[in-house]
């Protein structure tokens, strides 16, 4: 296994039984979506963090995102995710699914909208990587 995947089953693991930290309080998406994306570079990978939300509803606002690994549960407005080579690295899920599939297997619709894209410096979270 690489350090990745070993991140990635680790964080799976964790998040199986609620999407939050030791102490209660939420996890954070775009935190490990970060430091996902510095495994998947250590494993010459070229990740990208992209950030989603579901589709604009009669407001001018976007309809929430209900995880299904949750139950329901919890309802999001918008998620960030790691992909690489095509492939979602979130481990809500129980492994990494292409993106084409990752709407459907994660909040049960096809349709998510890509609200940015962030460009992530490599070494930024280094330190977050060695801590562990």
């Amino acid at each position: 296994m690489t350090e990745s995947s070993d991140f990635f089953e680790a964080q799976h693991q964790r998040l199986a039984n609620g999407y939050t930290l030791e102490d209660g309080s939420p996890e954070n998406c775009v935190e490990l979506a970060i430091i996902m994306s510095g495994y998947l570079r250590m494993d010459k990978m070229n990740p990208e963090i992209l950030h989603l939300t579901g589709t604009e509803d009669d407001r001018g606002g976007f309809k929430p995102l209900w995880p299904l690994p949750y139950d329901y549960h919890l309802k999001w407005r918008g998620h960030t995710i790691c992909v690489a080579e095509g492939v979602v690295y979130d481990p809500i899920l129980e492994s990494p699914v292409p993106l084409e599939d990752y709407p459907k297997v994660a909040f049960g619709t096809d349709i998510l909208v890509r609200k940015s894209v962030f460009d992530i410096n490599p070494t930024l979270y280094a330190a977050e990587i060695d801590r562990d």
